[in-house]
């Protein structure tokens, strides 16, 4: 049974220019998870439609399960425990992007405000951008060690065409 694939990682990490090649060579519909939510309502909506895009053979560019863990507490939201669980239910591929220094991402952030990262978001995330990073790693292997598959991509090391074809093998 196909699953979802979810493209997740900090900013600066990638995630852009890994869901145009995805896209291309895998032909799956992409749905991007947006910004931080404005209210809970937001939040409420945001989510009901990422559980349904999870199960089905899309592409994910982040998906509030995984990013409010970690950008949830920036702005003092607490994120439920009950997320882990729910996406382990959900059961996707994870491919995390992420660059072996943090200081090498941060030089990649595209720092243009738009619509789904204002620049007081954007400030926020430079700000604590060590603790993203840290948190996003932690975060990856703690749902690994629950049995989720997460496959790390940090593309200056990795080849694309070996991860095109994992994912080729385990979500299709």
């Amino acid at each position: 049974m196909p699953k979802a694939i979810i493209i997740e990682g900090p900013d600066g990490a990638g995630k852009s220019t890994l869901l145009t090649n995805l896209q291309r060579d895998l032909n799956r519909e992409v749905t991007h998870g947006g910004g931080p939510p404005k209210d809970n309502t937001e939040w409420t909506c945001r989510l009901m439609r990422m559980r349904d895009m999870a199960r089905r053979r899309v592409i994910l560019d982040r998906i509030p399960l995984i990013s409010e863990q970690v950008y949830g507490p920036l702005y003092n939201r607490r994120p439920d425990p009950s997320m882990s669980r729910e996406l382990l239910e959900l059961n996707p591929v994870v491919v995390f992007c992420c660059l072996p220094s943090w200081t090498e991402m941060l030089g990649k952030i595209d720092r243009t405000p738009k619509d789904h990262k204002p620049s007081a978001h954007m400030n926020l995330v430079l700000e604590h951008y060590p603790t993203i990073v840290r948190t996003y790693k932690e975060l990856m292997l703690n749902l690994a060690c629950k049995g989720l598959q997460v496959i790390p991509y940090w593309w200056p090391d990795h080849s694309y065409p070996n991860l095109l074809q994992e994912l080729k093998r385990c979500a299709d």
